[in-house]
């Protein structure tokens, strides 16, 4: 977790909801999601228990790799989950596509 993260999610602890009615997450990025989340499914998962939350949606961008250990969170908790992978979408003929298959195949 980089340093800016680390603050954002230190500056959480102690942190009170006090929304007269309970709400639901529907955007939390996890640390799965590389550069674009931070924090892992268990911290988000007890938050939201803490904040008597009903429910939490992962929406990590474009990995699905932490939903088998979230799964494996939420069976202990109470909290329903929804699990959301964020994607990009391209039409077929925006000219980039040829140059996406050129990079992903020449890594492998």
């Amino acid at each position: 977790m980089s340093n800016v993260y680390r603050k954002v999610w230190n500056s959480m602890n102690g942190m009170e909801d006090t929304w007269r009615e309970k709400h639901i997450e529907l955007h939390v990025r996890t640390g799965y999601s590389g550069m674009y989340g931070f924090g892992s499914p268990d911290q988000f998962l007890n938050l939201a228990a803490e904040w008597e939350q009903p429910a939490i949606a992962f929406t990590d961008f474009g990995v699905t790799g932490g939903f088998p250990a979230i799964s494996r969170l939420a069976e202990r908790s109470q909290l329903k989950v929804i699990y959301v992978c964020e994607v990009i979408m391209l039409p077929t003929d925006c000219g980039i596509l040829p140059v996406l298959d050129t990079m992903l195949c020449s890594s492998l």
